[in-house]
């Protein structure tokens, strides 16, 4: 029997919180005992997705597999789900 190696590109997010659309929020760290407020831009499916698919192609002209995995906490934390209770994340 011959052996065979298999390389996978895995890509892996979880926590998104039905942040369906891209949002700003302000976080608030204390780094070396100076306080700094950065604004970051967090969620949007769409953006999630179009990387994804950059990962795909980039794995792909690698010659390996690609998985993409999503570890949970898809669901509350928005309006959306406030309003739909799930069924938003699910035809998503």
């Amino acid at each position: 029997m011959q052996k065979t190696t298999t390389r996978v590109r895995i890509a892996h997010i979880n926590d998104t919180h039905s942040y369906f659309e891209p949002t700003t929020i302000q976080l608030d760290l204390n780094l070396e005992n100076q306080a700094h407020k950065p604004y970051i831009s967090v969620g949007g499916f769409a953006r999630i997705k179009s990387r994804a698919d950059q990962l795909k192609q980039q794995a792909l002209e690698g010659d390996r597999s690609f998985m993409f995995l999503h570890a949970g906490d898809c669901f509350q934390g928005t309006l959306y789900f406030s309003l739909f209770k799930g069924r938003a994340t699910q035809i998503c």
